[in-house]
């Protein structure tokens, strides 16, 4: 899903996101386009696992390609990239749940609008 994430930050920055799977620790393979076990994410895959953002024109929004995965929440977790390609050292710039339709976000206003069957 194009733009499925999104982040909030300066200007000029190189981020990337790592996509974890709360229930088991399970993190997002890009490269695989799997989920794989804690054990197996290290120094040596997580080049597999990140998933670039793009600034916004200048404007410090971010954003990048949620993956087409099942229904559910995720956690999305940001790096900022320190060398020339994704490193376990790089610093965490942030991170947020994300509640996924499997094919969207789903936001507080799909929320509001899926609950007001059940008040009518």
């Amino acid at each position: 899903m194009a733009e499925g994430i999104k982040v909030r930050g300066t200007t000029g920055l190189t981020l990337y996101a790592i996509v974890w799977r709360p229930a088991d620790l399970y993190v997002w393979d890009a490269d695989d386009e799997a989920f794989e076990a804690p054990g197996i994410w290290d120094a040596a895959r997580i080049g597999a696992c990140d998933i670039p953002l793009t600034e916004v024109a200048g404007t410090g929004w971010y954003q990048g390609d949620f993956p087409v995965i099942l229904t559910g929440v995720y956690f999305v977790e940001i790096f900022e990239r320190a060398g020339g390609a994704p490193a376990l050292a790089d610093d965490v710039a942030g991170g947020y749940e994300l509640a996924w339709s499997g094919t969207r976000e789903i936001d507080a206003v799909d929320q509001a609008s899926n609950n007001r069957q059940y008040m009518t």
